[in-house]
């Protein structure tokens, strides 16, 4: 069962002891933040383009990678999980996505390629791509393992499934969101 064995990996038998002894009381779930970077505070990226804007690049490079830092040490975690989300619009059927052919590349130091999806799915996942890229390429980021994800326009910002009659705006759903753990190992 993997959840009992990344709750092994999180307790102590010094903090079960101190909890059998009645000196240490459970604290909530002890998951790690999400980090959230909505489009509606400026993380934001041209409509249907996964590109980075300069804008979201310092942003990424000031304050944002202190706090993936502080958290990935204050939960000992080792592993960033990029999400990349997308509001309800769809998107046009003429769109060409070169994600099949061009992913691995994109992670190259000195490959230009610009990213393009045909739906949400791949779009959320190229922006989570271009996110991961800029982290990746960040001296204080080098140890830690960095992956992205696509939760397209699928997951609100409270963490539920979206319905057609949600209160968020577009700017609400098109996010990039942060999450570390611990890998399994």
């Amino acid at each position: 069962d993997p959840y009992l064995k990344l709750l092994i990996s999180q307790v102590t038998v010094t903090d079960l002891e101190l909890l059998a002894a009645g000196q240490l009381e459970p604290v909530g779930n002890n998951w790690p933040p999400i980090i959230s970077l909505p489009e509606a505070e400026n993380y934001s990226f041209k409509i249907g383009s996964a590109e980075l804007t300069e804008n979201f690049k310092m942003q990424l490079d000031g304050g944002i990678i202190e706090e993936i830092l502080k958290t990935l040490s204050e939960y000992d975690a080792d592993l960033i999980e990029i999400i990349g989300h997308t509001d309800l619009q769809p998107m046009s059927r003429a769109r060409v996505s070169n994600l099949d052919t061009a992913a691995r590349e994109f992670f190259q130091k000195n490959a230009n390629i610009t990213l393009r999806a045909k739906d949400n799915v791949g779009l959320g996942y190229a922006r989570a791509l271009s996110v991961t890229k800029h982290l990746r390429e960040n001296p204080k980021l080098q140890d830690y393992t960095i992956l992205p994800y696509s939760a397209a326009q699928m997951i609100t910002p409270e963490g539920t499934l979206t319905k057609q009659d949600d209160n968020f705006t577009s700017s609400q759903l098109r996010r990039i969101e942060i999450r570390v753990r611990r890998q399994n190992k």
